[in-house]
This record gives structure tokens, sequence and C-alpha cells, in this order.
């Protein structure tokens, strides 16, 4: 065997096995298709590995085990082997033995060659075992061993090109609360129930549907359609086996999703924000962990957002305008008051406050347009007196999300003397709150306002929480009854009206009894009016007068101090 690693055979051995073999699974199989003719040089029979690895990231549970690697001849000679010994990890060993023809005895050099021909056999099939593993990580998360984003759009894109994507739904789901199992458990043992979740999840799919988790303890899956709604009631009662360390409970793990049905034409990216969307719903929503994502609320959603990324720009460029809805005295018919009410004018259309004020509340954002409404409000009272015009109290809606600011008080103040406007003129209106905080709050803004002599209104009073605890605590100086209490006055059905004119009647006169001023809003028939005068609620609003209108055109009716002709006096 001399000068046995310049012979061709050798050469073409390793260089098959370095090339294009990219797992161990293709080098075993290229190693045992390529290995006679140089095992014939070598007199090499047989070959075999005993291997152990402890446990670790990439055997969890550990690996042991013996195996052939090649056999060449039937029969090999057990008194003539040479043993290759290879670490794995810290504490693991490959031990990988060949032995000699039948009857044949390898020389001291020849023993050489074959231990330095294992160890680049070492060498080249750890290269490939590397190579595997690379490929393996950039589809596998490490933590659980589930596939991973990659993997997930890999096999997506791949349904969809070969337009199989229909007739599958998306789900993406996470585990609720998992912030609170991390701080219960542990983190290691969060991610014990993460992966156990994970794999109890796998269980149910079959061939064609994939799970992958996103990162977090966020999940995505692809399941057929018709298996939907056995899928989400699986999910509704998985339990994981977690050893507590004193002994091993059953825990049960809850789960929050959205789903959406593939449809033809969608993009994966269309696919996946639409499941987003859904499980965003789902976060909202108390009433169910589950939600199925339709194209109206894609539709919905994605306005949603739009008008929360455009927000900013149209607030700088000040698309904003304010409106005004006079209110009226009864008693003679005169204007008394305005409410300013905020309008979008994007592009050419005017939009009502009702399709974007809430999707600011819901981003945090209304604050903004509450203050954009008092400054523009500031701007008309002062050019209306300086042009002699005897202006009337106007009231600006404040989100109860401004309670939460500190300098609430100090802001409206100083935008008040910015443009030199009195407290007469100025009323501050907020919804009725719900809970202890939001209570709170309310009381020490009312009392600051109260000390600088701005009224404060309580709008839509009778829709939140615990009204007349509001009259009997609050130290506010209006209460203005929401347009709800109105709908059934002069209506046909008399036992209904009689029961709301009661109501009414009694509200009233306990807010007048406690000094304060009561205003009806939603105003819409002469009778309503009428009733609402006979009670001795003299101050109302709504339609029945006049809708909201630009400014100009209730400038208008401050100029000529104008008296409603709709109702008898």
């Amino acid at each position: 065997m001399d000068s046995i690693f310049y012979d061709e055979r050798l050469k073409d051995l390793f260089g098959k096995l370095t090339e294009n073999v990219n797992s161990r699974t293709q080098y075993d199989i290229t190693l045992k298709d390529n290995i006679g003719p140089v095992a014939e040089m070598m007199r090499i029979s047989r070959a075999e590995l005993e291997y152990y690895s402890p446990r670790n990231e990439i055997t969890p549970s550990g690996a042991a085990g013996n195996v052939g690697i090649f056999c060449i001849n039937d029969e090999w000679n057990n008194e003539c082997s040479v043993t290759v010994s290879y670490p794995i990890f810290e504490t693991g060993r490959s031990v990988c033995t060949f032995y000699a023809d039948k009857d044949y005895f390898w020389n001291d050099k020849e023993k050489a060659d074959v231990k330095f021909f294992g160890q680049l056999l070492f060498v080249t099939g750890g290269n490939s075992w590397l190579l595997e593993m690379a490929k393996n990580s950039a589809v596998t998360d490490a933590k659980t061993k589930l596939p991973n984003t990659t993997a997930f759009i890999t096999y997506g894109e791949k349904l969809i090109a070969n337009d199989k994507m229909v007739g599958k739904t998306i789900c993406v789901l996470h585990i609720k609360n998992f912030r609170y199992l991390c701080q219960k458990f542990g983190p290691r043992k969060a991610d014990e129930i993460l992966k156990k979740f994970g794999v109890v999840v796998k269980n149910f799919l079959v061939e064609s549907e994939m799970l992958a988790i996103l990162g977090g303890d966020n999940f995505a899956v692809i399941i057929n359609n018709e298996r939907v709604d056995s899928f989400t009631e699986y999910l509704s009662n998985i339990s994981v086996p977690l050893n507590t360390g004193s002994n091993i409970i059953s825990f049960d793990v809850a789960a929050r999703a959205g789903f959406y049905e593939a449809r033809k034409n969608d993009t994966l990216n269309d696919i996946m924000n639409a499941a987003f969307v859904a499980l965003d719903v789902a976060r909202a929503k108390e009433t169910s962990d589950f939600v199925k994502m339709d194209p109206y609320m894609i539709k919905r959603i994605m306005q949603e957002k739009e008008i929360s990324n455009v927000f900013p720009k149209a607030l700088k460029e000040m698309e904003f305008c304010v409106f005004y809805q006079p209110k009226v005295n009864l008693e003679d018919n005169s204007v008394c008051g305005g409410e300013a009410l905020v309008r979008w004018l994007k592009d050419g259309e005017l939009i009502p406050p009702a399709q974007f004020i809430p999707v600011l509340e819901r981003e945090g954002k209304v604050s903004s347009i509450d203050f954009y409404v008092f400054e523009r409000v500031c701007q008309s009272l002062r050019r209306w007196i300086d042009m002699g015009i005897d202006p009337v109290r106007v009231s600006v809606n404040f989100s109860k999300l401004n309670l939460y600011n500190r300098n609430l008080t100090n802001e409206i103040l100083s935008i008040m003397n910015r443009y030199g406007i009195t407290s007469e003129y100025i009323e501050i209106e907020l919804t009725e709150m719900s809970g202890y905080e939001d209570y709170e709050a309310l009381c020490i803004f009312i009392n600051n306002m109260k000390e600088l002599g701005i009224k404060t209104s309580i709008d839509d009073f009778g829709t939140g929480y615990s009204s007349f605890n509001l009259i009997k605590d609050l130290n506010a100086d209006i209460i203005k009854l929401d347009r709800s209490f109105l709908s059934n006055i002069d209506n046909k059905l008399e036992k209904q009206c009689r029961t709301d004119e009661i109501v009414i009647k009694n509200i009233v006169n306990m807010v007048n009894e406690l000094d304060m001023e009561v205003i009806a809003e939603g105003v819409e028939t002469i009778a309503q009016a009428e009733f609402l005068k006979k009670i001795n609620c003299l101050k109302v609003q709504g339609f029945l007068f006049d809708k909201p209108m630009p400014e100009e055109e209730f400038e208008k009716i401050l100029t000529t101090k104008k008296h409603y002709s709709v109702v008898a006096v």
C-alpha cells in the first residue's frame, strides 16, 4: 500500500464525499456506493461505528448506538482491527473500528494508513453533519425544535405556486397570559410549556397541514378548511404535562387565535396579514378567543389602519375643521350655547367623527385632536370678540384618555391665555367615566376646572356606570342627557313612552334641585321639545333646531342673535 494517498481511487472517493453532499444521509449513501475500490486497495472488509452523545442542544435526550458503516465481504479478520476515536461535544465520543480482510494482517504502516483514512472520514463526515445542521437550523426553531418562520414561508409559497393554498385556512395563535406563566414558573418551565404546547398542536395535524413557531409564543398553522371547526375545539382543550419538581401536573394551556380562509390570488403576505388582523380582533374581544376573518372585516380594519397612519400628516396640514351645533333655550328659543364638533375634510369628502374618533381613541391619539379643536375654538372666540360679536359659551369634547395627563389643566389654561379667552366662554365636556381610576381622575380634573371658573359637563349621561352616583358625588356643573332617553318620547307605544317620561322627569328634577344645569341632546321632534319644556329641562340641542354647521354659518347665528320658531312657546 505504498503512497496510497496519491492513489486516484482515494482521490475519487473523497472528491465524491465532499462534492454536493450536504447531509449525513447523503454522505452515508455516497460512502457505501463508492468505498469498494478503496477498501479493496487497503484490504478493509468492514467498518462499524459506536457512538455516545450526551444531552445537548442538538440532541436534548442524548444518543447512543452501534451501526455498520460499510461491509465489503461477508467475512473479516476480527483479530486485526484499527480503532479511530473522535470526540462529540464535551463528554461524548464516536469510535470507528476497521477490520482487515479474512486471514490478512496489516503491518504497522498499513495500520497507520487505515487510521489516517478513518480520521479523514471523520473530518469529511463531520463537515456533512455540520452542513445538515446549518440547513436544519435555517428552518428549525432552536428552542422548540419546531419549524420556524422560514420553513413556514417556504411551505406557504410552495402551496401558492402549486395552486394548493385554496382550500386551506391559515391560523395564527398565541398562548394567553404567557408572560404570567414566565413569572409564575420561570423562563425555563415556560419554554417547556411552549414546546409541549407546540408538539400537542402539531400532533393534531395531518399530511399537507403544517405548524410553525413564529417567535415568542406565536404560532402559525396551515390547516384544511374542513378541519377548522374540529381544530378550534381541539385548541380549546389543550393540556400539557408539567414537572413542578415535587410532582407532575396536567397544566391547561389557553390559546387565542385568528383564522383566515385563503382565496384565489391571495399572496402569502395578504393571508398572513389577514390572519394577524383576526388575532388582533380576538385580543380585543372579551366574548371569544377565536375569530375568523372575513373580507368585510379586513376592509374595515385596513381602513382603520389607514386612518391611524395618515392622521399625523392630516393634523399637521389642518385637514380637520370645527363644526358647531347650537344649544337652544326653550324659554324663548334663543341660542344659548354651542357644541364644537370635529369633522375631517379628506380628499374633498367630509368624514364624520364616528368614523375616525373611535380609531384614534384605540390608538391613543385622540388627545391630539381634542386639543386641536380646543385651540380652533379659542381662535374663533377671539376673532368674534374682536369683531364685536357677543359669543356664547362653547363646549369642547375631551376624551377620558386626557384625564391621565397630569398637565391637562395647565395645557387648557395655557391655550385660553394665549388667545385671551375668559372662563365664561368655555365648557369642557367629558364622557361619563366607569371604574374607580377613571372616576378619581374625573373628580380631580373637575375640581381643578371649578377653581378656574370653567364649566364642566358630563356628556352622554345615563350610558355609563353608576350614573346616579355621578350626580351625587361629582362637582360638575352640567349634566347632558343622552339622546337614548328621548327615543321613546312621542312613541306610539304609550306604556314605554310613559315609563321613559317618568325616568326623565325625575332625573331632571334631581339635577335642578342639586343646582346643576341639565341639557337634553338629540331633540328631533316638537313633542320631545314640548315635553322637556314642561318638565323644566329648558336647554336642548338637536336636529329639530339645527344640525352641526360650519363656523361661518354659526357666526351668522351669533351675529343675528337668532331665535328659532319651530316650537310654540
